[in-house]
Order: structure tokens, then C-alpha cells, then sequence
């Protein structure tokens, strides 16, 4: 890393972690690939600046399974597309809180962005940014997000 005199201790705690966990059916993995179901449970973050932790629930009711495709498809039933847009709407709640000026220039880490995980979190900035009219750009190197 080169040395810049611009970094200091409190840039360096400017990192903002998060992950999504769920549940996946394993079967349906092996069987049918990309068309399989899965179950976000919650989302947490750490932010190390400000010492705080976020969490969002993502199910309805915690002790039933809340499966739904890992992408959109036109046979999907009406309560597969509700459930779905009501998770991805519940994740955009969550990443509003950092769309404010006290998180200016921090840096958002999402621990195993592969699979479901970055496929809800684009969607729910894509909403985010489609009825918020907030204008978003993704860092693209190497044909992988930044």
C-alpha cells in the first residue's frame, strides 16, 4: 500500500461490513442450478466509525420457511412475486440508512456478494434509486463489481 498522507486512523475505520443470511435448499441447488429456492432470514452491518450495528429482519414470521426463487421468472406465482418484492423492499429500507451525509466516502463491504446475496442487494438499489430518484452508478473492474 503506498503511503498517502491523507489516510489516517479514522479513514482507515470508514469501512461499513454486511451480510445477508439464509437458508438455501440444497436439493433444489442440485437439481435445478440458478431456478432454486432460498430463504433470506436477516441482514446485518457493522459500522466501525460510528460503533453501531444495523440488523433488518427480512421474514414475515420467523417460524415458518419464506422460500422464493433466486430470480424472477415469468411462472412465478402471485405470492412468490409479493414475497419477493417485499424482501427487496425491506433491503432497500436497510441501505437508506446509509444514503445520508454522515456516510460520505465511507465504504461498504458485503461479505459473500456471489449468488442471491448481489442479485437482491442490486435489485433493492435499483428500487432504491427508481423511487427515491437517487442516481447510482456501480464501480465495474474486470467485469466484477467494486
Amino acid at each position: 500500500m503506498k503511503n498517502d498522507i491523507n489516510i489516517n486512523r479514522d479513514n482507515l475505520k470508514k469501512f461499513i461490513t454486511f451480510d445477508i443470511e439464509s437458508f438455501t435448499d440444497l436439493d433444489s441447488l442440485k437439481k435445478d442450478g440458478d431456478l432454486t429456492y432460498f430463504d433470506p432470514v436477516i441482514i446485518s452491518a457493522h459500522d466501525f466509525y460510528h460503533d453501531v450495528i444495523f440488523t433488518e429482519i427480512l421474514r414475515r414470521n420467523l417460524g415458518e420457511k419464506e422460500q422464493i426463487p433466486l430470480f424472477e421468472k415469468d411462472l412465478m406465482s402471485y405470492n412468490d412475486k409479493e414475497m419477493r418484492l417485499e424482501k427487496i423492499m425491506l433491503l432497500a429500507e436497510f441501505f437508506l440508512n446509509f444514503i445520508q451525509p454522515k456516510y460520505n466516502k465511507f465504504i461498504l463491504y458485503a461479505h459473500n456478494l456471489s449468488n442471491f446475496d448481489g442479485i437482491f442487494i442490486l435489485e433493492s438499489l435499483l428500487y432504491i434509486s427508481e423511487n427515491y430518484s437517487l442516481k447510482m452508478e456501480p464501480i465495474i473492474r474486470d467485469n466484477y463489481f467494486n
